[in-house]
Order: structure tokens, then sequence, then C-alpha cells
């Protein structure tokens, strides 16, 4: 059974939340950085701050649309985009 059969039998639909990880991350990095240098954390080298606001995101994200499912897209290093582009 595929993934679009076990949605089309279902009575109550799903609601699921599509995250595109690579937008959150760059967000998440770009508001870490900010933050940091603002607080005069020279280096982070564990990344335990973007860690934290990654994953609040995505726990904030599931708290405001209640989702039956979460599917996080990230793209890997070769990807059909680059070829196009």
């Amino acid at each position: 059974m595929t993934i679009l059969n076990s949605l089309i039998e279902r009575d109550e639909p799903e609601n699921i939340l599509l995250v595109d990880g690579h937008n959150l991350i760059f967000r998440t990095i770009f508001i870490a950085d900010q933050q940091n240098s603002k607080f005069g954390v020279d280096d982070d080298t564990t990344f335990a701050y973007w860690k934290y606001l990654f994953v609040n995101s995505i726990f904030k994200m599931v708290s405001n649309f209640e989702p039956t499912k979460v599917i996080i897209a990230i793209d890997s290093r070769k990807n059909w985009r680059k070829d196009v582009y």
C-alpha cells in the first residue's frame, strides 16, 4: 500500500506538517549567529544554541498546527536543482 492510498482510504483527513529543512536550518544559524555576537559569545563549537533553536522551532510549529504527521524535507548534496541550475 502506497502512502497516497493510505491517505485516501482514511476516514479522517490527516493534518500533515511539511517543513523545509534547509530553510529552517539557515534561519536558525543566522539567528544564533546574530544573538551570539550580540551577547559576546565568540564561538559555539558544539552548535548547542543552534540545535536548541532548530528543535524549538519545530515544537512551536507542532504546537500551532497540531499535525498528525511531521515531515522535514532536506535535500541531499546531489539534487536535481543543482543539475538544472
